[in-house]
Parts: structure tokens; C-alpha cells; sequence
């Protein structure tokens, strides 16, 4: 026959996965009621005398016998008391997404201190210092822009019409996983991060970074925060200010919208060059930002639209830096020819085994155009280089932890040394202590 404790104890491992909160509270899901462990003795000994498992009984008894009252006071509480109508389970989701419906279009954001050194190893985490206003200082915000990305209604390449799906008057984008994502809460944000450093010297040359995330991000949340991307710009000392698209919204796609259309990424650049020089408060410098060289860095499934910006400014040879951060999923072909057309420039792969034999297809086109390349982390920043991390940075912490802490920072200050004549300028303009 078998003992209580051990009956109990196999229902709790049976139904442990049940709740979350019991899992997050550290005790065995009982009878229901999460949260509630198992009498301490009947957890650490055997079945016990008859007198110990009558007094277990009547503890466990006990313990239901309250945990039900509890339940029926706070059931006719909430029976007196008026409750609002629940709001639909998308509609939660759609306000947790911080869609441009629901977001100021023009936001001042504050970002981590520009001394991003040793920040991973800081247990309490990165403190935040508010950055605004114009005219020599920084500036982060999040911008509209009418060249965004999306919203988006015209034709993906290759399958047709991108909006594909139709529901009681909503429409939707059926993924390359089978899932539908519907357009107002993930394919309705048209707001830009853009970053001007405390140290950007409009006077000097510089470069504009692009940025482009993966899947399942928010501007705010990933790229601002988790990501770090602004502060490691200013960090970085080079003369560079900052551009990150929001493309889908914290979802698993890499739909490039605008940026699919011919001309689509050469808009969005006249629009960042307008918006840079209004908030510098000298629209003279709109010509200055519309030829401002131009670093794209892409993370993960960022490759696709970087891939499509590439094309769509080739024949202005304004991108002189591309930087792939466990991003070389597809589009290689796009990447190798980019890389031999522009000498002058610089390329940098780094990657873990996620992305590892594509990475290795791209060396050999590489090399079957002579393009000669480099692994020494030293060489970032110039020429070609293919940075392999193996297992142990994680893909999910890869824009602040690969070959690097803070990886971005590492590639523009570099840019000194090893790279064009435009972007060693740049990088000398800016950082600290540069020239001595």
C-alpha cells in the first residue's frame, strides 16, 4: 500500500509544470495551490509512525481548511465591488508593444553614461542619465518618420502581397513560420532612435551609423537598454551619430518593408539627414549629413533589410563600414560583392555557431573574388574580417558581448587605425586623447 507522503509527493512532480508561480516561488505545486509546499517533515523523512502521519493529516487539512476560507472572503469581496470589462487578450498585447498609437511620435530618451567599460561586470546594472536639447549636446529620441520601414502595405519580394491576411476589418502578415502577425501591434511603429553624442563635432567629418536589430525587439527596451547601441557610440569617441529603425515589433520576422522598395533606404537617409540638422538647430547641415559616410551594423536577423540598404545606395558608395553580429543568415552574395566593390572600406563578421557554415560560404566567395581576409581581432575595422566566438557568448547577448565587450564600440574606435580615409578622420575628430 502506498504511504500518503509518498502519493503526494508524486502528484506534486506529476502537476509541478502546471503554474509558473509555483516554479518562481520554489515550492511544489499541491492540490491546486501554488505556492504551498509540502509539510517540512513529510519532505525530509519516510512515511513515519501512525501518530506522525495523523498529525500531517491534520496539518495539511488544516492548511486547505484556511486556504479555502480565504478564497470565499476574497470571492464575495470581489462580488462587492464593481469590475471594469476585461480588455481583449490582444489588446494587452498590442499596449505591452508600445505601438505608435500609443506612443508620443517625438520622445526624448535617457541612455547609460558614455563610459561603457566594465559595465557587464556591475551587478546592479547600468544607471541612466538624462541626455537632451541640441546644439553641442546629446541627443537621444525616438522620431516619426514618414520613411520608416513601416507602417507598410505594398508587395514583398518574392510571395506577393506583404499585408496577406484579413480578419473582422484588421490586416496581417503571415510570416515564413506560419504566423500571422497583424499590422497595428507589430508592423504600426514608425519611430527612429536617433543618438547625436555629447562629443559629435559638426564641424569635422563624421559617420552615420545605421542600425539594424533582429527579432523580437523594441527600440526602447532592446536597442536603448538591453543593447546599449547609443551609449556605445558615444563610448566609442568617434565623430558618429546614430539612426536604429524600428522594423517588426518585438516578433520573429526580418521583413524590411520600405526598405524593400527601390529608393526605399536612400528616403529614409534624406529624412535623417533633415531630422539630424533640425535638431542641431542649423538646417544648413542637412547637405553635410546627406553625405555623411555610412557604417551599417545588423545583428541577427537585421541581415535582410542591411542587405536591401546596401543595393539601394551601391551606385552612391556612401556605406563604408558593414558590421554583422551573428547576422550572416542569408544575403551573402550581396555581402561579398559589397566587400570587393568597396576596397576602401571595411567588413567584419562575427559570429558563434549559429551562423558558422554560412560564415564559411562567405569566406570562399570571398576569396574566389581575391579578397584577402583577416581573424585577428586586431583588424577589425579594416579590410575583411571573420571573428569567430564559438559557444561561449551567447547569440542574445551578442551587440554587447562578442570578440569584445560592447563590440560596436570596439569596431568604431578602431576605425583610426585600419580604416578609410573618411572614417580615420572621423574617428580621430572625436575621440579622446586622439592625435597624442
Amino acid at each position: 500500500m502506498m504511504c500518503w507522503r509518498s502519493a503526494t509527493r508524486r502528484f506534486a512532480i506529476e502537476d509541478a509544470d502546471a503554474p509558473e508561480e509555483a516554479a518562481a516561488l520554489g515550492a511544489p505545486h499541491v492540490f491546486g495551490l501554488p505556492g504551498v509546499p509540502l509539510p517540512h517533515r513529510l519532505l525530509r523523512s519516510g512515511c513515519g509512525s501512525r501518530s506522525a502521519r495523523g498529525a500531517s493529516l491534520v496539518l495539511l487539512f488544516g492548511l486547505l481548511t484556511l486556504t479555502a476560507a480565504c478564497d470565499k472572503s476574497a470571492s464575495v469581496s470581489a462580488a462587492r465591488e464593481p469590475r471594469a470589462p476585461a480588455a481583449p487578450a490582444r489588446e494587452a498585447r498590442v499596449a505591452a508593444a508600445s505601438p505608435a498609437e500609443t506612443a508620443a511620435p517625438d520622445m526624448p530618451l535617457s541612455i547609460p553614461p558614455v563610459d561603457l567599460r566594465g559595465a557587464a561586470q556591475r551587478a546592479a546594472g547600468p544607471s541612466f542619465t538624462p541626455l537632451a536639447g541640441a546644439g553641442g549636446e546629446a541627443v537621444t529620441r525616438l522620431v516619426a518618420f514618414d520613411s520608416a520601414p513601416f507602417p507598410y502595405s505594398g508587395v514583398e519580394p518574392g510571395r506577393g502581397a506583404f499585408l496577406d491576411v484579413a480578419r473582422g476589418g484588421e490586416r496581417g502578415h503571415r510570416a515564413r513560420n506560419g504566423q500571422v502577425l497583424w499590422e497595428k501591434e507589430t508592423f504600426g511603429d514608425r519611430r527612429v532612435l536617433v543618438h547625436v553624442p555629447e562629443n559629435f563635432d559638426r564641424t569635422q567629418p563624421g559617420v552615420l551609423v545605421v542600425f539594424f536589430h533582429g527579432f523580437g525587439a523594441t527600440l526602447s527596451r532592446d536597442v536603448l537598454e538591453r543593447q546599449q547601441v547609443p551609449a556605445q557610440i558615444s563610448a566609442s569617441g568617434a565623430n558618429a551619430v546614430l539612426v536604429a529603425p524600428q522594423f517588426a515589433v518585438d516578433a520573429r520576422d526580418g521583413s524590411a518593408g520600405r526598405f524593400w522598395e527601390h529608393g526605399g533606404f536612400t528616403r529614409f537617409l534624406d529624412e535623417t539627414a533633415k531630422h539630424l540638422a533640425t535638431q542641431q538647430g542649423d538646417p544648413s547641415l542637412e547637405r553635410v549629413f546627406r553625405k555623411m559616410p555610412l557604417v551599417l551594423v545588423a545583428y541577427s536577423g537585421g541581415f535582410a533589410p542591411a542587405a536591401y540598404a546596401i543595393r539601394d545606395v551601391a551606385g552612391a558608395h556612401r556605406v563604408k563600414g558593414v558590421v554583422l553580429l551573428d547576422a550572416a543568415y542569408g544575403e551573402l552574395d550581396t555581402f561579398a560583392d559589397w566587400t570587393a566593390r568597396e576596397r576602401s572600406g571595411f567588413f567584419v563578421s562575427a559570429y558563434t555557431n549559429s551562423t558558422r557554415a554560412h560564415n564559411e560560404e562567405l569566406k570562399r566567395k570571398l576569396a574566389a573574388k581575391g579578397i584577402a581576409y583577416s581573424s585577428n581581432p586586431e583588424q577589425a575595422g579594416g579590410g575583411a574580417t571573420f571573428l569567430y566566438t564559438g559557444a561561449e557568448y551567447p547569440h542574445r547577448d551578442y551587440v554587447t558581448r562578442a570578440w569584445v565587450e560592447h563590440p560596436i564600440e570596439d569596431v568604431l574606435a578602431r576605425m583610426a587605425r585600419q580604416g578609410s580615409a573618411e572614417t580615420r578622420v572621423a574617428a580621430r575628430a572625436g575621440r579622446p586623447g586622439a592625435g597624442e
